[in-house]
């Protein structure tokens, strides 16, 4: 969250330099306005977090119309209300339109500042919370969303399979009754070589989509990569990410489910090219190490920010731009990894790329 920002109204210069006072030795911004005109202004010209108004102003100047204003040009703005001790009706009415709570003035024996201190603290975290429900809620909708897709494209896969093995059918009659020097032969061939790729593409397809019903059996890393591959090499090479692959690891095969291996390398491929909108390179080692496969993907893409490296594996953590993604990427390879016994590590540099570092032992 960024450096909260407080607007003060009050008529009163020692109530607005106090209070300005106690909010700025908390490291916030903090603005003042001594009239219903001024704050006007400042509330046109800035946006804030929490608004302290004095109730009763003079020139007839009403806290009730700051609360309304600020809530009309924010309406999650945190409006706190400052009124004169004993004199609650108007706090009342203030916190039926909206105010976050009302602080009385004056009272005997009570540093008003601090319990004022209080109350924004306690907006500023409720402000807080709710804008964060809002993002959880947003990226669970992406989840769903997601969710469904999945199923679609099974079902497309499904629908697609029947009719496309007619072509293939086909193809191999007509292969079969003309000569090979025949001017469409080489038509025909091409058609069952496209046909037989859009297979194999949906083949991969239902098996990525396939519940995962937790059975492990030996899988093989390499192998998965190029599963993988199959199906993102073509939307990479439309983003312009060049992804080559150097297998020097001889022990490949690990104890996993059939997704969960395809489901960590996509995670991090995806993410890495959604790192590059300009494009780049993506790059895949694997090599061995101590009785487990080490693979290594790395990409050029904008880095992580150094502050943000200890949350990457969080969920709902995320340092895209909001609805591009729903923070659970790599939190999902996190937990995959773990379950597979392994470790899973992450390198950046801004503006230089990422390389995350898998090691599952080898059976």
């Amino acid at each position: 969250m960024t450096e909260p920002r407080i607007l003060v109204v009050d008529d009163e210069d020692v109530v607005r330099d106090n209070v300005q006072w106690v909010m700025h030795h908390q490291g916030w911004s903090v603005d003042t306005a001594s009239s219903e005109a001024e704050a006007r202004d400042r509330l046109q010209s800035a946006n804030y977090d929490a608004v302290i108004a004095d109730m009763k102003m003079d020139r007839d100047a009403s806290g009730i119309e700051i609360l309304k204003l600020a809530k009309e040009l924010s309406p999650a703005v945190e409006v706190i209300i400052l009124t004169a001790y004993g004199n609650l009706q108007n706090a009342a009415r203030a916190m039926e339109l909206g105010a976050y709570s009302y602080v009385e003035k004056n009272v005997p024996n009570v540093d008003v500042y601090q319990i004022l201190l209080l109350k924004v603290k306690q907006a500023l975290e409720k402000k807080r919370l709710e804008e964060e429900n809002r993002c959880l809620q947003a990226r669970l909708i992406n989840v769903e969303r997601q969710a469904t897709l999945g199923v679609l494209s099974s079902a497309i896969a499904h629908d697609v399979h029947n009719p496309l093995t007619g072509v293939l059918g086909y193809a191999d009659l007509v292969l079969e009754s003309i000569d090979e020097n025949s001017p469409i032969y080489r038509d025909v061939l091409m058609i069952q070589e496209g046909a037989l790729r859009c297979k194999e593409i949906l083949r991969h397809i239902l098996d990525f989509a396939r519940p995962d019903e937790g059975e492990t059996m030996p899988v093989d890393v390499q192998s998965s990569v190029d599963r993988v591959m199959v199906l993102l090499q073509r939307a990479a090479m439309q983003k312009k990410v060049d992804i080559a692959c150097d297998f020097t690891a001889t022990s490949t095969i690990v104890m996993a489910s059939p997704n969960q291996v395809s489901q960590v390398i996509m995670n991090l491929i995806v993410n890495a090219c959604q790192a590059m909108p300009d494009g780049g390179r993506v790059r895949i080692h694997t090599s061995n190490r101590n009785g487990s496969v080490i693979l290594r993907l790395s990409d050029t893409g904008k880095g992580i920010p150094q502050e943000s490296i200890a949350r990457v594996f969080d969920p709902f953590f995320s340092t895209k731009s909001r609805g591009e993604g729903t923070g659970l990427g790599l939190y999902i390879c996190k937990d995959i990894v773990t379950q597979l016994d392994g470790t899973i590590e992450v390198e950046s540099e801004v503006g230089k790329g990422t390389t995350f570092t898998i090691a599952l032992p080898t059976v």
